[in-house]
């Protein structure tokens, strides 16, 4: 299980019982969900912060890729085979020889892309600073207050005239 909430899950369509989670943890773990249990494979950081969404490529030719994206606007792509675990459970067509001349730090590589939000990133402002700003947001976004009536006169409080 992750240590913080689960944001994502997704479940592969092309390799059954192949199951990822997303988490406020900033991983990604990949479990084996075939049978009446849920069997934990592996886990990765996927260094885009609080990870909040995930899918797996539907196309059978990229089976294993799954992406992610994350607080930091962040978009990831890790090819799930170069993880041991998956291809001793699944059937990827890819050999255990065919990873061993690649490095540990090449076998651990992901992708990543930055997602551009009107040239601005998350590390613009500190999370309190965009906060206030959501709410500023929100404030003017909000219709104007009505006046408020004084009970069995039909009239605004405050309002002067003829009843």
């Amino acid at each position: 299980a992750h240590s913080e909430a689960c944001t994502g899950l997704a479940l592969s369509p092309v390799v059954p019982g192949l199951l990822a989670t997303a988490s406020l943890d900033k991983t990604v773990k990949l479990w084996d969900i075939r049978g009446n249990q849920a069997d934990y494979v592996t886990s990765r950081g996927m260094d885009v912060g609080q990870v909040f969404t995930i899918s797996f490529c539907a196309d059978p030719a990229s089976a294993f890729t799954l992406a992610v994206g994350g607080k930091d606007a962040q978009v990831a792509v890790w090819d799930v085979v170069s993880s041991a675990g998956v291809r001793a459970l699944f059937p990827t067509g890819r050999a255990d020889e065919e990873f061993q001349d690649e490095s540990v730090e090449k076998e651990l590589e992901v992708d990543k892309m930055t997602i551009s939000r009107a040239g601005k990133d998350s590390d613009d402002e500190s999370d309190e600073e965009e906060e206030a700003l959501v709410q500023q947001a929100e404030r003017k976004a909000a219709p104007p207050a009505m006046a408020k009536s004084k009970p069995g006169t039909g009239k605004a409080a405050g309002a002067k005239g003829k009843a």
